[in-house]
């Protein structure tokens, strides 16, 4: 799809694809308010971000699309934990993989 001329078919239709796939998350698995709060989040703001940046939608998204904004997202998670560490709000940064103790060899 050229981003510059063409529209995306799917524009606008966002919002009910989600509910719909809500509808089906609360029938078939029962999940907790919490978690279908976080993963309706996590889509709206998806899909925000393919409306700015990529001019798509939650439909038309390519895994390339996908694998760009999930990067993104960690990429600048990252670096906020790593701002709040180098300013002092936090001793610990959670984004961190803890350090494994070394084997000392004998």
């Amino acid at each position: 799809m050229n981003q510059d001329s063409e529209v995306d078919p799917w524009t606008g239709i966002s919002e009910d694809v989600i509910r719909r796939f809500f509808d089906v998350l609360c029938i078939e698995r029962g999940l907790p308010k919490g978690q279908l709060s976080a993963y309706r989040a996590d889509l709206y703001a998806f899909d925000r971000w393919l409306i700015e940046a990529k001019r798509k939608t939650l439909i038309s998204a390519t895994k390339q699309d996908v694998s760009e904004y999930l990067k993104s997202s960690t990429t600048s998670i990252k670096a906020f934990y790593g701002f709040l560490v180098d300013s002092g709000c936090r001793d610990d940064n959670p984004t961190k993989a803890p350090r494994k103790p070394r084997k000392r060899r004998v």
